[in-house]
């Protein structure tokens, strides 16, 4: 009896599914959870989160980000989507929840 697709992804090692899940979008990124534990481990990675970031993230919100910032990358992710960032000279910021670019606002 042949084994079920599902079942053989499961056998993939984390540090690749990890990889190929940082390659998409951080909408993939949150669908990824769904499709099975070891996506969902792999895809709530910091690895993966910090992909997604932008590189200069401390210069660009350092002050804006609450006293106690998210424990996790991906809930930093989610704490500059849901919610625009100040910037000095008015401009106001947020990452975009599909492309993971800047939004200016």
């Amino acid at each position: 009896m042949d084994t079920p697709a599902a079942c053989q992804i499961e056998r993939l090692p984390e540090d690749l599914l990890v990889h190929v899940i940082s390659l998409t979008s951080p909408g993939d990124a949150f669908r990824a959870t769904a499709v099975s534990r070891a996506f969902h481990t792999a895809a709530d990675s910091d690895t993966v989160w910090s992909r997604f970031l932008p590189s200069d993230l401390p210069r660009f919100a350092k002050k804006e980000l609450p006293r106690t910032p998210p424990s996790t990358k991906k809930g930093l992710f989610r704490r500059l989507s849901d919610e625009p960032v100040l910037l000095p000279r008015k401009y106001m910021v947020r990452l975009d929840l599909t492309t993971s670019g800047r939004c200016l606002i």
